[in-house]
């Protein structure tokens, strides 16, 4: 997996969640980064502050 730093008191990776296809989800400075099964950066999801965990929601689990 490619090792993608932050910003000097960006945040840690802390809370991670893989969904049904193998991608991981991880919450990261600026927000929560995502990977696919073969650990290619996929992209990150920027949010307004900083996420300090991140779980599935519904009851299929359809919501991040």
């Amino acid at each position: 997996m490619a090792r993608r730093p932050g910003g000097k008191d960006d945040g840690v990776p802390d809370g991670i969640k893989v969904d049904k296809d193998g991608n991981l989800y991880v919450t990261g400075p600026k927000g929560i980064w995502v990977w696919d099964a073969a650990g290619k950066h996929i992209g990150t999801i920027v949010v307004p502050e900083q996420p300090p965990n991140l779980t599935w929601g519904e009851p299929d689990y359809s919501v991040l």
